[in-house]
């Protein structure tokens, strides 16, 4: 059994229409499309509100790093030739703290956080 493709033919049946009908279709066709072109009109709107946007966005941007950029190459301090210091030596005590004065430290700290 073979597959056979039969081509059938769609005859078109004129459609009878009044002229009245037809004005009533035109008037519907016409009012979606006045909705469609407030919705254009409204997108449009949204659409420059955004180019704005993105046109601050980026003038801030390309500002910020050019601050940055400049920043990078500005020293933070102005050089200063330092002499080499050296410590004072640290004094050796037989102190030893007691368990009561590193409490009173520790207490100390803990009220300053």
């Amino acid at each position: 059994m073979t597959n056979t493709r039969c081509e059938c033919a769609i005859a078109f049946r004129p459609v009878e229409i009044t002229n009245q009908q037809l004005m009533e279709i035109l008037s519907t066709v016409r009012a979606d499309m006045s909705t469609i072109k407030g919705q254009i009109g409204n997108v449009e709107q949204t659409l420059t509100n955004m180019n704005g946007r993105i046109g601050v966005l980026a003038t801030t941007s390309t500002n910020i790093i050019s601050v940055i950029d400049s920043l990078t190459r500005t020293p933070l301090a102005a050089p200063v030739r330092a002499k080499l210091t050296v410590a004072a030596p640290v004094v050796n005590s037989n102190h030893e703290p007691t368990h009561e004065e590193s409490n009173a430290v520790y207490a100390h700290i803990h009220n300053l956080m």
